[in-house]
Parts: C-alpha cells; structure tokens; sequence
C-alpha cells in the first residue's frame, strides 16, 4: 500500500485548489443550511420560499440551496480530476513509464474519494445533527447509508465516465449525450403509462450498478477504453428495452393481486352519471375520443387512506367486440379520509365511439392501489416552543406574522433526522383551532376538518447532503358537510373532491399552540386491484365542453 499512499498524497497536493474550494463550500453548507432550519416557516410554503428576504430569487434562501447544490458538483469535480490525472485513456501517459501497479492506481483513487468526499460529507452530517438536536451517535447507520448512496448514485458513475474520458470537457460533451438519452427515455416511458407504476426490479437496478463497477474495473486492470465505452450502452440500451417489452400486465397483476373469491373489497366504485370528454394538448387526435368517467368511492374503513396508481377501462357494446384500453398511471393519486370523489380517463377509437354513441355500453373499470389503513390514533393538544412528535421528529409552531404575510394556514414546522416520517397523519377540527382568524373571515361549519398526511420509504436515510429532513403539518385539506353537487359540475378534474370548494379566506385556520389535533401512523395494508362492471352507461357527448 505504500504505492497507494503515494499516489493518494500526490494528487493531494496537485489538487489542493480544488481541494480548498470543497473545503470553502463545505464550511459554507454547515453555516447555510441550519439558518434554513431557522426560516423554515416561510420557506417551506409552496411558492412563497423565494420571497423570504430581499427581491425576486436572489435571496438568502435561494443562495442558501445554491450552495447545496454546489458542494456535491465541487467534490465530483474533483474526483474526476483526481482520477483523469492519471488518465486510462491512450498509451502515452507520463505514470505508464513508472512503476505502477493497477490495483495500488486503483486504491488510491479510492483512498481519495473516501477522505476527501465521504469523510467532509459524513462529518458535515454530524455536526448538522447536533446542530438540530440530535445525538449524531444514535444515527451512525442511517448516516452511512446516506454515504453509501452518494456512492452509488454520483460518484461510481462520475468515476466511471472519468475513466473513459480524457479531459473534463469530454466528460461534459458525455453527461450532455446522457442528458438527451435521459429526455428520450422519458418520452417512451410516458408514452407507456403502465410503466410509471410498475416495478420492473431488480433488473434495472442491477444494470445500473454493475455497469459503472464493471467500467472501472475494466479500465484499470486492462485500458480497454473502446470496450469501456461500449458497457456505457449496455444501461442505456437495456432499460430502453425493459420499458418497451415488459410484460406489464403480468407485472401488474403480480404486484396489485386481485381479491381471492369471497374475500371483502376493502372499496366500492360508483360510476356518476355525469360522464366528461378530455383531450389532450391543444390539437386533439381525431381518430380517438378522450373519455372521462367520475367515480364515486366508499369505503369500508372510513378512515383509510387510498393511493390510487392505475386505472384500466374496458369497454363493450351490444353489437360491439370488447375493446381494451389499457392500463393508465394515475400518478399515485392520493385519497384521504373524506376525498370520496375521483375520475379515470381514456381514450377510445371515433369508430367504436360513433358505434357506441347512441346505444347502452358496459365498462369494466379496474383500479389498482395501496390500501393504508389507519393505526396508533392518539389526541395531542400543541404546546409553546419545541416539542417532539412521533419518529423523533422536533416541531414548533411558527410565529404569527408569517403565515398570515403569506395567506397560508399556521403550520407545525418540524426537523426529523436521517429522513420524513414513514407515516404521520394530523386532523384537526377547523373550529376549534386556537389561531387568529381574521374578523371578515368565513364562518365554518361544525364538522369541518383539515388534514394532511406525511409519508416516506423505509429506508433508513434519504439521499442527500443534508440528514436533517424538514416537513411541515398544515391543514391543506378540507373536509365540508356539503360536498359539491357532481351533477353541477359537468366535467370533474381527476381528483377532485370537496376540499376545492373551500373558500380562500378559510386558509386561515391552522395549528397554533393550543390546538387540539389528532395523530395517527397509518400503515400500509397492501396493494391491491379492484375491478367494477358498469351495466347500460351512455357515452358523453363530444360535441359539449371539455376540459384539457
């Protein structure tokens, strides 16, 4: 290893002016960051973070997060010099005259990358913690997997493609190409919407992992850069394949199982009368009709939560063959306790449609979904000052002045080590909120509820420089008495639900010291699929309104 040490001080030293400006940025993210924590009230209000201080978005906040942004970009830079300084492309380089072994080139580089990336990182994380209240000892694991993350995920592929290139401009010509494939890549996804909610694990993730390693494996041991690049393609051309020939029914029904015969639907669908047309951008498709069909949900648990993923419509006519749309994503649609109102959309062929227009069809509606039922609900009434909640999040609840300067209801601004709650709920009783509410604010009904859910992947970090997560509870939704008329509406918008027709001036009730709210931790009971016929439903008019 005496050859590794080398080398390691070597680019050390040929580095330290990068060296000093990761070290600048990382000095600047500990101060920057905690004040963030500071003004959290303001700046986690959706559209109004970058009014906090000054003018426009050079302010505070926006330096703040352009820091956080610059402190990972500064230190894969410099691993991308530190690795092209001795570069694997060509024959002609200066250290292929001296005695280097591959392996010691190797663990040098990778000595680097520990003690000049993973350590600053990891002890930036440590003092955040503790700066945020936290015991940093408590969360030793969680902090390595944050570490492990940005290893797999920004520096093995940075590393890879620093062995292939020359210089760092290649480098960036190479990201650009990967940019463009990125964008492409996503154009076919969207035009398969089955696979925005399907999981087609562990394949893509294997490719994803084993390239990058096998990369720079590769060049090291033998300088095979043509082949090198070629194993860049592999990745690429293989989850292009994944996502065009997936079988993405079988997935589907493997994933979100249908009920056993006999077993109780955890929801049932009602179709609304009403039917809706949608199209699609601003020149619709001639040749197909955008239907819209508003679905009414009961539940058998009214106080679970629903996440909508698919939907699968098809349809039959009494002189008609059955014809199939497909699966739809619905972008993880969220239902909570009280949002009984969502609709699914398709498109079918204008043939089937004038065939169908004037007579009775049958649908069969298929939603597939994550069925969360509600667990550990306990009153809290909300003290003055810091308080822990459940998953050793620490909240407080903001100062008047701010939520009323930005129209938006008090919230609870709260800190939680190493990642977000797996699942917090919070409702409140509107009226019996302990918050200001202005004199010509509108009275509301006795029943009227706000909620919110926060909710995250079990893992046991997030990815990021920063392990202190930040999550506000605010009453968003809005749960009236009188749910609006279906019927007055004649073309709902996908997920809406009695929480849109609350009036602005009701924004103003929220959480303030004092309040008496409910917490619950909903856990996940399952994903599963439904599927309801439709007997004698008449297709809308295309002629009438529509919305895009």
């Amino acid at each position: 290893m005496k050859l590794a040490f080398h080398i390691f001080w070597k680019d050390a030293r040929y580095l330290w002016r990068e060296l000093a400006v990761s070290l600048a940025l990382l000095i600047v993210c500990a101060w920057s960051i905690p004040r963030e924590w500071t003004d959290a009230g303001p700046s986690l209000y959706a559209g109004t973070a970058w009014s906090v201080s000054g003018s426009g978005f050079l302010n505070g906040v926006f330096w703040n997060r352009l820091v956080i942004v610059l402190l990972p970009v500064a230190l894969l830079f410099t691993v991308v010099r530190a690795i092209q300084s001795d570069s694997l492309v060509g024959d002609r380089q200066f250290w292929l005259t001296r005695p280097y072994d591959w392996r010691q080139l190797l663990a040098s580089k990778c000595l680097f990358v520990l003690a000049f990336v993973n350590l600053p990182l990891l002890i930036l994380n440590l003092y955040l913690l503790a700066r945020a209240g936290f015991a940093p000892t408590h969360y030793m694991l969680g902090l390595f997997w944050m570490q492990w993350l940005i290893l797999l995920i920004l520096v093995i592929p940075i590393a890879a493609l620093a062995t292939v290139t020359a210089t760092v401009v290649q480098l960036l010509l190479t990201l650009l190409v990967i940019v463009l494939y990125l964008i492409g890549s996503s154009f076919i996804s969207n035009r398969i919407p089955a696979s925005q909610f399907t999981s087609t694990e562990p394949l893509p993730t294997i490719l994803l992992i084993a390239s990058p390693l096998a990369i720079i494996a590769l060049q090291y041991a033998r300088r095979r850069t043509t082949l090198a690049r070629a194993l860049i393609l592999v990745p690429a051309v293989g989850l292009v394949l994944i996502t065009l020939f997936a079988p993405y029914r079988t997935l589907i029904n493997r994933q979100y199982a249908a009920l056993q015969a006999g077993e109780q639907p955890p929801i049932q669908l009602a179709l609304d009368k009403n039917l809706g047309t949608w199209t699609l951008g601003r020149h619709p498709d001639p040749k197909q009709v955008g239907i819209l069909l508003p679905l009414v949900i009961s539940r058998t648990d009214p106080g679970s939560i629903l996440l909508l993923k698919g939907s699968h419509v098809e349809v039959e006519g009494t002189n008609t063959s059955p014809w199939d749309a497909g699966w739809t994503s619905l972008n993880s649609m969220q239902l909570l306790p009280g949002q009984n109102i969502t609709s699914v959309q398709f498109a079918i062929p204008m043939g089937l449609y004038q065939q169908l227009r004037y007579s009775d069809a049958r649908l069969r509606v298929t939603l597939a979904f994550t069925y969360v039922r509600d667990a550990n609900r306990r009153a809290f009434v909300v003290p003055a000052g810091t308080f822990p909640l459940p998953e050793e999040a620490l909240c407080s609840a903001p100062p008047d002045d701010p939520a009323r300067m930005y129209g938006r209801p008090h919230a609870l601004m709260c800190l939680e080590p190493l990642h977000r709650p797996t699942s917090l709920y919070m409702t409140l009783k509107l009226n019996e909120s302990t918050c200001p509410i202005p004199e010509n604010a509108e009275k509301l009904l006795d029943d009227s509820t706000g909620s919110m859910w926060v909710h995250s992947s079990e893992s046991p970090a997030e990815f990021g420089i920063d392990p202190v997560a930040q999550f506000a509870l605010m009453p968003l939704m809005f749960n009236l008495s009188h749910p609006p008329d279906l019927a007055s509406s004649a073309h709902p918008h996908p997920g809406s639900s009695s929480s849109l027709s609350v009036n602005s001036s009701q924004y103003l009730h929220g959480v303030c010291p004092g309040t008496p709210i409910t917490l619950s931790s909903p856990q996940n009971a399952g994903d599963m699929q439904l599927t309801q016929p439709f007997e004698n439903v008449h297709l809308p008019d295309i002629s009438k309104s529509h919305w895009r």
